[in-house]
């Protein structure tokens, strides 16, 4: 086998199954070194939250729904955790706000992070994922994206200009 495969993962940073998929992608690179590449593809998992939403809960408040939501994510990122034996940490989980509706940025955010340093976007992408499932960090707020940014070392100048004119929004899109 002389030819290299690659594995196409339509995903968003958010995205828990994803998360729990590292050690199975590790060790289909560790077995298969050098003839195995991944490409992820961003595909925005939750536009809008309110779209999502028990209308039920709606009816008693956006901050209750999205609480509510909140809530049953986390739930569901708990149930995951048993499937690939990576930590999974729900405590305090607050991933969407009112002002916070969208898992978009953090799709953006992973864009911006391979046009500004294709080789370190993976790992970004890792990093952006742990934040969010394992330190319940609020991803969806820009400050938070930036942690990560710096964590992975991505050049933050670069990243911001290619985030803020819309080149990433872009190839998102």
């Amino acid at each position: 086998m002389n030819e290299k495969i690659t594995i196409f993962t339509f995903t968003d940073p958010m995205m828990g199954l994803s998360y729990e998929c590292e050690p199975i992608f590790r060790k289909l690179e560790t077995h298969f070194e050098n003839k195995i590449e991944f490409k992820f593809i961003m595909s925005a998992l939750v536009r809008n939250v309110f779209d999502l939403v028990d209308e039920n809960y709606l009816a008693l408040g956006k901050k209750f729904a999205i609480e509510k939501y909140n809530a049953e994510l986390a739930k569901i990122y708990e149930s995951e955790e048993k499937i690939s034996g990576m930590p999974v940490v729900m405590k305090n989980f607050k991933l969407f706000s009112e002002k916070n509706i969208s898992s978009i940025p953090l799709n953006i955010a992973f864009k911006a992070a391979q046009i500004v340093d294709y080789d370190k976007s993976e790992n970004f992408l890792y990093n952006l994922r742990y934040a969010t499932i394992v330190e319940t960090r609020q991803t969806t707020k820009f400050d938070e994206i930036l942690k990560v940014v710096k964590k992975t070392g991505v050049d933050i100048e670069k990243f911001l200009q290619v985030y803020d004119d819309s080149t990433a929004e872009k190839k998102f899109q």
